[in-house]
């Protein structure tokens, strides 16, 4: 079993989304093969234990399958329909620290435009990895003002600052 599909059994605890491009610019997706249907694209996810932080469960999350990334930008966290925290991150420059067991059949890096077509042709199925993709890919497009990415009151946005293209 995968670390993905161990985290989205458990609905009672919060989730971490995150979108991880690796130094290619290519995205990791979880691929799933579903039968009549095709297959099914998610986004590495991770169970938020009480009382961690978001980013700290998303690092641990991608070191089990072998990755670092220095570049980790908050995307916002949102409450679902189940009343529980759901947190976005976006990971840039992930490289490989190691070989993990776990990394392997459904783990695959993908080109973003590949990404891009997944949302919109119903590979991406859920709508927390839906929010993910499309949270990190409006962050990657260039606008006049970026100045509402992420809020520096936060309580996981002090390693992030706001980017303003002015």
């Amino acid at each position: 079993m995968s670390i993905h599909q161990t985290t989205h059994s458990n609905q009672d605890t919060e989730r971490v989304y995150t979108l991880v491009l690796n130094t290619e610019g290519k995205a990791l997706v979880c691929h799933t093969d579903i039968s009549q249907v095709g297959s099914e694209w998610s986004m590495l996810v991770a169970s938020l234990p009480d009382d961690h932080d978001p980013i700290q469960a998303a690092k641990q999350s991608l070191y089990d399958l072998g990755y670092e990334s220095q570049q980790w930008v908050y995307l916002g966290s949102y409450v679902s329909i189940e009343k529980q925290a759901v947190h976005f991150l976006f990971a840039r420059n992930a490289y490989r620290v190691y070989t993990s067991p776990f990394y392997g059949k459904n783990f695959r890096w993908v080109c973003l435009h590949e990404l891009r077509y997944a949302l919109l042709d119903g590979r991406i199925t859920k709508v927390g990895d839906a929010t993910t993709v499309a949270l990190a890919m409006y962050l990657m497009e260039p606008h006049k003002r970026r100045d509402t990415a992420v809020s520096p009151t936060h309580p996981f946005s002090a390693n992030f600052s706001i980017r303003s293209d002015t």
